[in-house]
């Protein structure tokens, strides 16, 4: 029951807007597998990057060490943003922050489609509706799209495109993105520690 509520907590939006109200904002939150990016992205030529769920832009940085010049990060917590923009504004690199997905300014401000979406443990604390409009927005302005998430096991619900298991929201990502017009590149386990009763993966997603 304990592991259920505290799952509740971590998977409401509400929580990670104004957790800084009770929580510290760290400088760095959340670790950045440098190994494991350098492996996936090593092949690819990306020059601009958008990160959902940015929070204080360790990634981002991590881009920008690779040579990417445009930046746009969203997170819905001002601190976190903040955080983020300290970290940015050192660099030579064209940016902008957001609270949200506002599709009509992101376009004003970037003109092209991202190279490259980053999704990182973001989008198992939005309901339906939330993360359908989310990644049809996403979707209309990536050319990848890289997702951290909890995924649907195929083998286990392969008839359910969504399923809650234990306080954790699985989804079918693959079906998700098809939809929209994006093919699977690759998918495997997530780098990040084991998660009790979760099927946390990462997968790669191409526009077709």
């Amino acid at each position: 029951m304990y592991l259920i509520f505290k799952r509740f907590i971590a998977s409401n939006h509400l929580f990670w807007r104004y957790r800084h109200h009770f929580q510290k904002i760290e400088k760095s939150y959340g670790e950045v597998k440098v190994n494991n990016f350098n492996k996936i992205f090593k092949n690819y030529k990306i020059k601009s990057v958008l990160d959902f769920g940015c929070a204080t832009g360790d990634k981002l940085v991590y881009f920008i060490n690779r040579g990417v010049s445009i930046i746009c990060g969203i997170d819905i917590n001002p601190k976190a943003i903040k955080a983020a923009e300290e970290k940015i504004k050192r660099h030579n690199v064209y940016y902008k922050f957001f609270n949200t997905i506002d599709q009509k300014k992101i376009k004003f401000f970037f003109k092209k489609k991202f190279d490259l979406t980053i999704i990182d443990r973001v989008l198992y604390i939005l309901n339906d509706k939330e993360l359908d409009n989310c990644i049809r927005k996403i979707c209309k302005i990536s050319n990848y799209i890289y997702i951290d998430d909890f995924f649907l096991d195929e083998k286990k619900y392969n008839n359910l495109n969504i399923k809650n298991i234990r306080g954790y929201t699985h989804r079918d990502f693959d079906k998700i993105l098809r939809k929209n017009k994006f093919k699977l590149i690759f998918k495997k386990k997530s780098p990040y520690k084991k998660v009790l009763f979760a099927n946390p993966k990462q997968a790669l997603f191409k526009r077709v």
